[in-house]
């Protein structure tokens, strides 16, 4: 059968009974990649659901509440939007001293 995300002759994921539901392995694994937190199941189906997220709330008598928010699911990986907004802010500083440095010379 044909992957209607690839459009590739590959193994079908056995998702669900739907024929235009059609999604082979390799494409739901990288989908399962890149939404860890969403249901597992048919992407169509399930549309974009997301695992339960445990809410703690915790009260001390000397400040107010304070939510926590867990995941039961811990995943490792880097939020690159804070990195290369890191690095831009960094190479902006940068360039801005170069400009003050340079028009202290000419002073």
């Amino acid at each position: 059968m044909v992957c209607s995300w690839c459009e590739e002759e590959k193994e079908l994921a056995n998702l669900c009974n739907i024929e235009g539901h059609r999604v082979c392995t390799d494409c739901y694994d990288t989908y399962r990649e890149m939404y860890p937190m969403r249901i597992e199941g048919c992407p169509y189906c399930k549309g974009n659901e997301e695992k339960p997220v445990h809410v703690i709330e915790i009260y001390a008598p000397e400040m107010e509440a304070v939510v926590v928010i867990t995941n039961s699911q811990h995943t490792d990986y880097c939020d690159t939007n804070i990195i290369s907004t890191t690095i831009l802010t960094l190479i902006v500083v940068l360039i801005f001293l170069f400009c003050i440095t340079k028009s202290s010379y000419l002073v």
